[in-house]
C-alpha cells in the first residue's frame, strides 16, 4: 500500500498537464465569445448578469485527452457552452454548470463526454390552479374553489414566497390577457400572461414576491377564452 501512495504522487505541475483544474478564473459575462485555449485554467465562474456570453472549449488539438474542463454559471442570465469551433452548443441556466471531459483530441472540436447540471425554476414549488368550466371574457375571475370567484374567495399565501411562473390553457384557440392580482386591489397587476391566437402559453421568469397572508385572484382582462386553465407556481 505505502509503494502505491508513493508512486501515484503528483507535483502540481503533472496534475496540471493531465487536465485537473489547480486555479479558478471569474468573467463577467459581457456578450461576447470567451475563447479559452490551453494555458487557460479548468475552472472558470461566470458572474454578472449581461446575456449573451459564449464560452468555446479550446482547440482539442492542443491539449491532452483526459482534460477536464468546469464552467459554471453564477450569473443571472444563461450562457452557451460550445466546442472549438461552436459546434455542440448547451446552454446553462444560471446556478447550473457543465463539466467537459476530452476523450479524442484527434481533431479541433474535439470528441468530448459531457455533464449537465441545472438548477429549476420549478424546484421547490407548488403549483397553484384556477379555472372556469365555460367561457370567460372580459371581466371574469376565475375560480380556485369550483363556484367561487377569486375576487370574493381568493388563494391566500400561507407563507413568504416568490411567484416565479405561470400558464395558461384553453380548449380553442384564444386571443385574451389573463392578469393576477393581489390583496383584493385590482387596479395594477402583479403579473399577467396573454394568449395571441394560441391555446397554451407559459412564462417563467417572473419573480414578484410575496407575503405570508397575501391573497391572490386571477381575472381574464381583455379578450376571451374557453374552459380556461390557469397554473401559478409559488416558489417557498
Amino acid at each position: 500500500m505505502a509503494n502505491f501512495i508513493t508512486d501515484t504522487v503528483q507535483t502540481e505541475t503533472n496534475l496540471i498537464g493531465h487536465g485537473f483544474a489547480t486555479d479558478i478564473t471569474s468573467i463577467t459575462s459581457s456578450a461576447t465569445t470567451t475563447q479559452l485555449v490551453s494555458t487557460d485554467p479548468h475552472t472558470f465562474f461566470v458572474t454578472g448578469s449581461t446575456t449573451g456570453q459564449i464560452m468555446a472549449l479550446p482547440n482539442a488539438t492542443t491539449l491532452r485527452n483526459g482534460q477536464q474542463y468546469w464552467i459554471l454559471n453564477a450569473s443571472t442570465a444563461s450562457i452557451t457552452c460550445q466546442q472549438f469551433g461552436g459546434s455542440n452548443a448547451v446552454t446553462i441556466n444560471p446556478n447550473g454548470a457543465v463539466r467537459y471531459v476530452l476523450r479524442d483530441n484527434s481533431t479541433t472540436a474535439g470528441v468530448w463526454n459531457r455533464a449537465v447540471s441545472s438548477s429549476s425554476t420549478f424546484a421547490g414549488t407548488a403549483a397553484i390552479g384556477c379555472s372556469y368550466s365555460a367561457n370567460a371574457g372580459t371581466g371574469r375571475f376565475l375560480e380556485f374553489y369550483p363556484s367561487n370567484s377569486s375576487d370574493t374567495s381568493p388563494f391566500l399565501v400561507v407563507t413568504a414566497s416568490t411567484l416565479v411562473a405561470m400558464s395558461i390553457v384553453a380548449t380553442a384557440s384564444s386571443t385574451c390577457t389573463i392578469s393576477v392580482y393581489k390583496n383584493g386591489s385590482f387596479v395594477t397587476s402583479i403579473a399577467s400572461l396573454s394568449l395571441a391566437a394560441q391555446t397554451t402559453n407559459s412564462t417563467i421568469t417572473l419573480t414578484t414576491p410575496l407575503a405570508a397572508n397575501d391573497t391572490l385572484s386571477v381575472e381574464v382582462t381583455s379578450g376571451s377564452l374557453n374552459k380556461p386553465g390557469v397554473t401559478l407556481y409559488i416558489a417557498t
